[in-house]
């Protein structure tokens, strides 16, 4: 199973940074080919472990930079933004491609994000 999703709006995405990896990873930030940067958070395994979803939002060097010295909560930055995606990312033996969908009011409850709680350790980051 591939951890980013390929062939979606998102574009070409090259992983920059893992933040947590505990028992796989939970939380990391891409960029894609235009130097677009996304946080990215484990939002669930589905469909009996055949699916991983992930919660991407769009982020700013100042904004990613706040997020890993805790200035601004994960909890806060994923409920508030602007834009919210959900990636879909099947196991190779299903068959289906990765999509991605943007997450709008409406369906946000459906969605897990990170916690009030949830916090980067940078000195226990992968970096």
């Amino acid at each position: 199973m591939n951890l980013l999703p390929t062939g979606t709006q998102l574009g070409k995405l090259e992983l920059i940074e893992m933040y947590d990896d505990l028992l796989g990873p939970k939380c990391f930030s891409v960029k894609n080919e235009h130097t677009q940067r996304y946080m990215v958070y484990w939002s669930g395994d589905y469909d009996e472990g055949s699916c991983i979803k992930w919660a991407y939002i769009p982020v700013t060097k100042p904004l990613l930079a706040n997020l890993l010295n805790n200035q601004v909560s994960f909890h806060d930055a994923f409920h508030q933004a602007a834009e919210l995606y959900i990636a879909s990312i099947y196991s190779d033996g299903v068959g289906k491609a990765a999509k991605v969908e943007r997450v709008n009011g409406m369906n946000k409850h459906l969605v897990n994000l990170p916690p009030l709680d949830f916090e980067i350790d940078l000195e226990e980051a992968c970096l």
